[in-house]
């Protein structure tokens, strides 16, 4: 299982895309009508919103998450030594005094195996609302697994980066729309991946 960093231009097209669903903006979704684009304001990152990030390394979409929205953030990876560095880079910005004192206490990370585990994705006990998902890295069970969670899960947007034959991993998800995936780079590596989007209409 290969391993990519998400780029800054990575970050900033996942927030781009929080944005613009919040906005109401149907480029995602052209043919819903005016009134059901209006449901997308929902989607929009809030203080209230929890965020999680499934296999997020060093934690650095988790932190600008936090940054941009002032929401709950966190991250669960796989590989603890990831989590240490994860924890200690945002430990050296609060000591540097390069983020604000509370994001201490708005972001976290975990070292754990998301698709091995049952039940609802939370954060801090709450359902998650907004996750993201370099799904690239995961095997099609991991993905079938984790799609499982996501059924049991009241999110509202699912935003994954993915090889083109992944996508039928998520078909069993349920009362969602998927927007019409677009090809991204988001390690730098080179590599192209598809950018899907999900909308849980039932958590509108």
């Amino acid at each position: 299982m290969g391993y990519g960093e998400v780029t800054a231009g990575g970050v900033e097209m996942v927030l781009r895309v929080f944005r613009e669903l919040g906005s109401g903006n149907r480029a995602f979704f052209p043919l819903w009508s005016v009134k059901d684009a209006l449901k997308l304001k929902s989607c929009l990152l809030t203080p209230s919103s929890r965020f999680l990030d499934i296999g997020s390394g060093l934690g650095k979409l988790v932190l600008h998450v936090a940054l941009a929205s002032g929401c709950r953030a966190a991250g669960v990876e796989i590989l603890s030594s990831r989590v240490r560095l994860a924890c200690a880079f945002r430990d050296l910005l609060l000591a540097q005094r390069k983020v604000p004192g509370w994001i201490a206490e708005t972001t976290s990370f975990i070292a754990e195996n998301a698709a091995s585990q049952r039940g609802p994705l939370l954060v801090d006990g709450a359902h998650v609302t907004h996750v993201y998902m370099f799904s690239a890295v995961f095997s099609d069970h991991d993905l079938e697994r984790l799609a499982a969670r996501l059924n049991e899960t009241r999110f509202k947007v699912l935003v994954c980066a993915l090889k083109p034959k992944q996508e039928r991993a998520f078909s069993q998800l349920d009362s969602v729309l998927k927007a019409a995936p677009v090809d991204v780079n988001m390690t730098g590596s080179g590599q192209r991946f598809r950018m899907c989007v999900f909308i849980k209409t039932s958590s509108l």
